[in-house]
């Protein structure tokens, strides 16, 4: 399987849709998260893990803001491809070395 996001987009009209179809499964991550760790986790550690996770999306929201305004002024395609990029720093530092092992 081939790796594939936005920075792969060679026109509005791709841009656009692969957007959409990353963007609803984000928008019920983040609708149902908050609700899901709620009935999950223990009574005792349940607001923690509440304001964790709203934090999270928080400062993630900052940064991405941050991002986004600092490369507002380019005129070229890294204006849309470099923030869309960065936002595999987190989940591609985190992965295992070798994924495949846990399919087995």
């Amino acid at each position: 399987m081939e790796f594939a996001d936005n920075t792969q987009a060679d026109s509005l009209e791709v841009l656009v849709i692969g957007q959409a179809f990353e963007g609803v499964p984000w928008g019920f991550f983040i609708a149902n998260s908050p609700a899901y760790a709620s009935e999950i986790v223990p009574l005792a550690l349940r607001s923690a893990c509440a304001a964790s996770l709203q934090m999270s999306w928080a400062i993630g929201s900052i940064i991405v803001a941050g991002i986004s305004y600092s490369y507002n002024q380019r005129d070229d395609q890294w204006s849309w491809r470099m923030p869309a990029a960065l936002q595999w720093i987190f989940p591609v530092s985190v992965q295992p070395a070798q994924p495949h092992v846990y399919l087995c």
